[in-house]
């Protein structure tokens, strides 16, 4: 609506979070919030506070439409405006009136200060202006006759930094790394050095890479042409967590090189990079281990790395430990050898080609059940204290192979599966690796995909709330069948398995199962998105919503109670946008006195509460009694059959009880008198009565 051309403005829709406020605003949009709702703009004039509201369509007859000049209103408004303003003024004013009515000047020591405050200000003024036409940021110097994308950023030692971009330039791409790792569990530290194969995908002179937390001590690096290993210069910049590598040469197009970086640093605290946890044993002892948990952004912590999704490469771990502790991580181990001063060094296969946030492993005492699912040696491990109540976790984590091995008609690609327990995330899983990993939209966390039994449209998805992701494949899931998308999703997986995608890629692969269904002139009416199972809102032609008006009038029952209640949503979703009338998202609710489903009545009470509050809030009491009474009307038959008990179904106590909320809240059918009368019996009784 444009506030220009109509007089008449909108009802505030954000009411609860302005009943926070002592102060309600002047004007305020209602159709800026969409989950409450205003009435239609033509049934609604709102004006300033201390005005009146007129709104029709609610009940039977017109208000008195007895209306207050708005030029009145505004001329009010004015100067409560034109007051506040003149207090600003008269308590900026340098001169204040002395008792007998006149204005007294200024003191010397006033005058003199004023006078030092603007040499002081023209003296900085000056500075600032014969300096160099330079503006200095964390990032260094930014003249102001240059792009921001110029800004040279400066290392720790003060020299100029060659990458100003947060994320890595992808002229290298590494090709293999060889990671060496020594925790030492007593002191909590660790010493590494990383050993990465790079390949020049064009000429360059600097390498740049991730890096937080280390005290770097020695860089070499090392062409493809050249067996000698040369010292090279490092320069950190802990503002976007990054290293630069400068090269003794150029890096050419096409040709490999070899860079190698020894490390130290602390084992972290926070259960996120590598980091370190204390537990006691069963003499109370306390005890170590150390984990990791690279997602999203951590793997730079533990080593020097390209830490982004798109520079996957494969991996060589080496892990030194004392005797008593055991090693794990993403594959299976080839050798340990002992060592000097009793340390282990385990070696563990080269990985398949992956990103660095899937890195893991972890160090500490563990002891492991195991289980043989067709080649892969699935393992849960877990603290010497705690191996007897793995046998559940092992059972489901074979359960889980299986079921998606099959749904995904991929094999799992490696010859060991293990899972540890109190861990607290310790590694990723190696699922991951089956997808693009630059747009990531499927959780590794298992989901069960089955329904809940529930009384709420919509509620089985909230097995889904913390997976955004897992929630949108649900409802493609719904909109294509199961069998197609399946049938999408396996296509994609085999076209993109271990590459860097983006989310188009899996939207064109869903692309290709659509499909399209041609209606007839015998379809009176068409219900879109079933059952409720798609998160958006579906507007209908006027002739459409007339339809279904109309269905559900004369059998609401052809609609399921989820359908039903999903109508009464978007009507009123869309009555707070302006999309519809008010007055025909009541009509569509007439029907409700043959409902006797919970999810269409809560959904309704919910709705029109909103309502309510908002009316209530701006003190219309006479409009908001009359909203309630055509909603208790329209529920009077329903109020009536319940009883004050706690028995039936889960579906049936919940109708009951928002039934009988609304009623006391509102002093319908004698409620409140009953409820005060059983909670008195139930107080002279100490407690027994049921």
């Amino acid at each position: 609506m444009d506030p220009f051309t109509n007089d008449l403005l909108q009802l505030p829709r954000n009411m609860i979070e302005n009943s926070m406020f002592e102060e309600e605003p002047d004007v305020v949009d209602l159709a800026k919030e969409p989950c409450l709702h205003p009435l239609e703009p033509d049934e609604v004039e709102y004006e300033p506070r201390g005005s009146r509201l007129l709104v029709r369509g609610l009940g039977e007859h017109e208000m008195d439409e007895d209306e207050e000049d708005y030029e009145s209103s505004a001329k009010l408004l004015g100067m409560s405006f034109m007051n506040r303003s003149s207090g600003l003024r008269n308590s900026a004013t340098g001169y204040r009136p002395s008792p007998d009515g006149t204005c007294s000047v200024p003191s010397v020591r006033t005058m003199a200060v004023c006078v030092f405050l603007i040499v002081v200000a023209v003296s900085i003024i000056m500075v600032i202006y014969l300096l160099p036409r330079c503006t200095f940021t964390k990032e260094g110097c930014h003249k102001k006759n240059q792009s921001m994308g110029l800004i040279q950023p400066l290392a720790t030692n003060g020299k100029l930094f060659p990458w100003a971009q947060v994320r890595l330039p992808t002229a290298i791409m590494p090709l293999r790394y060889e990671l060496n790792l020594h925790p030492n569990l007593t002191s909590m530290t660790f010493k590494g050095s990383v050993t990465i194969s790079l390949q020049a995908l064009q000429a360059t002179w600097n390498i740049i890479l991730h890096s937080t937390g280390h005290n770097i001590s020695r860089v070499t690096f090392m062409s493809a042409v050249s067996s000698q290993e040369k010292q090279v210069e490092v320069l950190e910049y802990p503002f976007h967590e990054q290293i630069a590598i400068v090269a003794p040469e150029t890096l050419l197009e096409g040709h490999n090189y070899t860079l190698k970086i020894e490390y130290s640093a602390n084992i972290s605290s926070s259960y996120y990079g590598l980091y370190g946890i204390s537990y006691r044993g069963e003499s109370n002892e306390k005890k170590y281990f150390a984990a990791t948990q690279f997602e999203p952004l951590a793997a730079r912590s533990a080593f020097p790395c390209f830490d982004e999704p798109g520079f996957k490469a494969t991996f060589i771990i080496r892990i030194i430990r004392d005797e008593q502790y055991t090693a794990l991580s993403n594959m299976p181990k080839n050798s340990s050898v002992i060592m000097e001063d009793g340390l282990v060094q385990d070696e563990f296969s080269e990985s398949v080609k992956m990103s660095t946030y899937l890195v893991a492993f972890i160090v500490g005492e563990m002891k492991n059940l195991s289980q043989d699912v067709n080649g892969t040696l699935v393992s849960i491990y877990a603290v010497p204290e705690k191996i007897g109540q793995v046998h559940h976790a092992l059972e489901t984590t074979v359960k889980l192979l299986e079921f998606y091995q099959n749904y995904f008609e991929i094999q799992y690609p490696l010859k060991k599966l293990d899972g540890e327990l109190l861990l607290s995330r310790s590694r990723e899983g190696f699922t991951k690796m089956f997808f693009g990993n630059d747009d990531i939209l499927f959780s590794d966390d298992p989901v069960s995909l089955k329904s809940l039994n529930s009384c709420m449209p919509g509620s089985e998805l909230l097995v889904y709330a913390s997976y955004p992701g897992a929630s949108l494949l649900l409802m493609l899931k719904t909109y294509l069948s199961e069998d197609v998308f399946q049938h999408a999703v396996v296509f994609y997986l085999h076209n993109h398995s271990y590459a860097s995608i983006q989310s188009d890629d899996l939207w064109d692969s869903f692309n290709e199962h659509l499909y399209v269904i041609n209606l007839t002139e015998e379809v009176q009416w068409v219900k879109v998105n079933t059952n409720m199972n798609g998160y958006y809102i579906v507007h209908y032609e006027d002739d459409d919503w007339e339809a279904l008006i109309k269905q559900l009038k004369t059998n609401p029952y052809v609609l399921s109670d989820k359908d039903r209640a999903n109508l009464i949503n978007n009507i009123f979703e869309l009555a707070g946008l302006g999309k519809v009338s008010l007055q025909r998202a009541f009509d569509l609710i007439d029907y409700l006195g043959n409902e006797t489903y919970t999810a269409p009545i809560t959904e309704t009470l919910f709705q029109t509460g909103l309502i309510y509050n908002l009316l209530e809030k701006l003190g219309y009491m006479d409009l908001a009694s009359r909203v309630v009474t055509r909603v208790s009307k329209l529920l009077r038959s329903q109020i009536r059959q319940q009883t004050w008990t706690d028995e039936g179904s889960p579906c049936a106590r919940e109708l009951r009880s928002v039934l009988l909320e609304f009623a006391c809240v509102h002093g319908l059918e004698n409620c409140s008198a009953t409820a005060m009368t059983l909670f008195d019996d139930w107080v002279a009784s100490n407690g027994t009565q049921r």
